[in-house]
């Protein structure tokens, strides 16, 4: 193996600059480009990005912006900030900020048609308008600009934290590096921190996608009462009629820091109502595919055949006994004697439900080192990498490295 190696190493070498070449590839440098960066809508302040070399502008994009100062817009010294006007005719008022030599921001009202307006006037005087995807993809690495997008679709403090330190900083990092392994302890080393990586990727997709908790249950066990409970208002309809809930009926909320989409499932039992009975089989096929079960049982009921048959029908689920607020059933507290009483009237148990429900679906957090990929692509490169460390493919593994870090496929 060592002897094959050798004989690989020159030409390693030569690859590994190709490699490095191809990933460092970036915009024309004669291209000026701008996007909007704020999020699309209306807000109270919008902000636009213009990369590029602003001196190579013609003489008449001078006339776009006029301040106290009279300053020139497309000259300004890195780190100022200038207050104006911008615009021909009917102009609008905004700051302009020189963020690095070739970076300018503009901030401007937040209405969709002073953005309109100001992208248009840019693009009328030569400037390029890109999504900001494709602009930061253009002075970054594809990668970066990758993990960048996902992160904006973060809705949760956690989720953004771990996409941040695990993706965004780890990833890159990780693409950047084509050096192979130089022996076999190495190799050993880089193999197991790919697979780990890869077990990270159903919590990297969740990041953004979030987990699916379904609440399942016989009618008029409290199911729609406690996923009122749970997003803090009334999402569901609660009557004492059985068969309420024919649909699955939504939300969304977070749990423990993290999104989790909850499902409040029709009642099983036997109906003859045939919106019912689809409501039953959506039941048992959406809570199938849920990352949790919550199975609610009356516990001031007598003991059901059915509650003890359906609650062991699901790989991972939480038993709740509900109606704790009520005398409870004995049969119904030796059938499950570690499941959580609550009561969706007063309250009690909710706060330690959040939190099981916390610890079920984030079981532990990742080691500091570990990278997480958040993309199927991006899961799929990692998978081709590891391949290519474990059957020593030098060649696979560069252009591995290289999918990974520019987006580009090889043929």
């Amino acid at each position: 193996m060592n002897q094959e190696r050798s004989h690989q190493a020159p030409l390693a070498n030569s690859r590994q600059q190709n490699v490095a070449q191809l990933s460092s590839q970036k915009m024309s440098a004669t291209q000026i480009t701008a996007a909007q960066w704020s999020p699309a809508g209306r807000s109270a302040i919008a902000l636009v990005r213009v990369h590029g070399d602003l001196s190579r502008l013609s003489s008449s994009a001078q006339q776009l912006f006029h301040s106290a100062g009279q300053v020139n817009w497309t000259d300004l010294p890195e780190k100022s900030v200038h207050y104006g006007h911008w615009g021909l005719g009917h102009a609008e008022g905004v700051v302009l900020t020189q963020i690095e030599k070739d970076v300018l921001e503009i901030s401007c009202h937040g209405g969709t048609a002073a953005v309109e307006n100001l992208l248009t006037s840019l693009q009328g005087i030569g400037v390029i308008v890109q999504s900001w995807q494709q602009q930061l993809a253009s002075r970054k690495n594809y990668l970066v600009a990758e993990c960048t997008e996902v992160l904006t679709r973060a809705v949760t403090v956690k989720s953004a934290q771990l996409i941040l330190a695990h993706s965004l900083e780890k990833l890159p990092e990780f693409a950047a590096d084509i050096n192979w392994p130089a022996d076999d302890l190495s190799r050993n080393e880089a193999i197991r921190s790919v697979e780990l990586s890869l077990k990270w990727w159903e919590v990297g997709r969740r990041l953004t996608e979030g987990w699916v908790v379904s609440i399942v249950g016989l009618p008029n066990a409290g199911k729609s009462s406690l996923i009122n409970r749970l997003l803090g208002y009334e999402r569901s309809i609660v009557i004492d009629q059985p068969g309420t809930t024919r649909d699955i009926v939504r939300a969304s909320t977070a749990i423990g820091g993290w999104l989790v989409h909850l499902a409040d499932t029709a009642g099983v039992r036997e109906s003859e109502d045939p919106l019912e009975a689809e409501g039953i089989q959506k039941t048992m096929a959406t809570s199938g595919q849920a990352d949790l079960v919550i199975y609610v049982v009356d516990a001031s009921q007598s003991l059901q055949t059915a509650d003890v048959q359906l609650s062991g029908q699901f790989r991972d689920v939480v038993v709740l006994l509900n109606k704790c607020d009520l005398p409870m059933d004995r049969d119904v507290l030796q059938q499950w004697p570690d499941a959580l009483p609550i009561s969706t009237v007063t309250s009690q148990g909710i706060m330690p439900l959040l939190d099981i429900l916390a610890r079920r679906l984030m079981r532990r957090g990742p080691a500091p080192d570990v990278m997480i990929p958040v993309t199927l692509r991006q899961q799929s490169c990692l998978q081709k990498i590891l391949t290519a460390l474990k059957t020593s493919d030098l060649d696979q593994y560069l252009l591995a490295k290289h999918e990974l870090a520019t987006g580009n496929c090889p043929n």
